[in-house]
């Protein structure tokens, strides 16, 4: 290599480099002023997480409910009057 391709060659790298670090710079820049808006997100899934398992708690509270055997149908017998459940087109 030449005295020039040598220099072309460190001239290069040292404007990639400072290209590199510019642009990590602004990413750090962008990530830190988004800080709260990502913290804000967060806390509002966390929320929406926590009032999701609340709501399957219930719910399965009620099903358990509405569907467990009462003691006369654990004993065997057969049970008297069986509900109608409706069908999907009445609801």
């Amino acid at each position: 290599m030449t005295d020039h391709e040598n220099q072309s060659r460190k001239t290069w790298i040292e404007e990639a480099e400072e290209a590199l670090n510019r642009t990590t710079e602004a990413l750090k820049t962008a990530w830190d002023e988004t800080r709260e808006a990502r913290m804000s997100t967060l806390e509002a899934a966390k929320e929406a997480a926590n009032r999701l398992g609340t709501a399957i708690d219930q719910g399965i509270e009620v099903a358990r409910q509405r569907w467990e055997p009462s003691p006369r149908d654990r004993s065997g017998a057969p049970p008297s009057e069986i509900p109608d459940e409706p069908s999907i087109d009445e609801e």
